[in-house]
């Protein structure tokens, strides 16, 4: 997990300059819940797991009527751009907590232990043991509460993978090089 802290440290994401037309799909938690057949708090509790540089603001921004918006990040540095750019109205209503979920003290850390809508977006695949990170996760979840995992898939990521493989040649500087490059690649394909 160094790896993935330090990245992202060097590289909080997503890089957006502006979060105030940033939104979330309308209705998101009330989706999850009427697919998970729970009944919807009229002052739910959030947990963002992996919030990034911008979720926090877009989730504290749909959900004013939340009760406690938890924002939870491995990178110190994306949570500072995070309270950067987030609105001083908005940036109050969350608490930002620097830590890793994978961590068995993660508990300690957190202003409350139970929450009632728990978001998890682009932070199990960086993990060495999803499951202690969705094992952690899920202890957090209330009797009523519904978790929002998303995974990024490797098909996903293929133009990402093409488009690097396009840069990473044109710097190759032998034929080795190159069959380095298309291999790694091959992968993807």
């Amino acid at each position: 997990n160094n790896l993935v802290k330090d990245f992202y440290n060097n590289n909080p994401y997503p890089s957006f300059s502006r979060f105030a037309d940033v939104q979330l799909p309308v209705h998101l938690f009330e989706k999850a819940c009427d697919l998970a057949k729970k009944p919807v708090p009229t002052s739910p509790s959030i947990l963002i797991v992996g919030c990034g540089t911008v979720a926090a603001c877009a989730i504290a921004k749909a959900y004013p009527e939340a009760s406690n918006i938890t924002a939870v990040d491995i990178s110190q540095k994306t949570i500072e751009v995070a309270q950067k750019k987030t609105p001083y109205n908005i940036r109050d209503r969350i608490h930002w907590v620097n830590a890793d979920i994978a961590d068995p003290n993660i508990f300690e850390c957190l202003p409350i232990n139970k929450y009632d809508w728990i978001h998890c977006t682009g932070v199990l695949h960086h993990l060495e043991e999803p499951e202690l990170g969705i094992a952690n996760i899920s202890k957090l979840l209330s009797d009523n509460g519904v978790i929002r995992f998303q995974l990024y898939s490797k098909g996903g990521r293929q133009l990402i993978e093409w488009a690097r493989a396009v840069f990473m040649l044109k710097e190759a500087k032998s034929n080795d090089d190159i069959i380095n490059i298309l291999l790694a690649l091959s992968k993807f394909h």
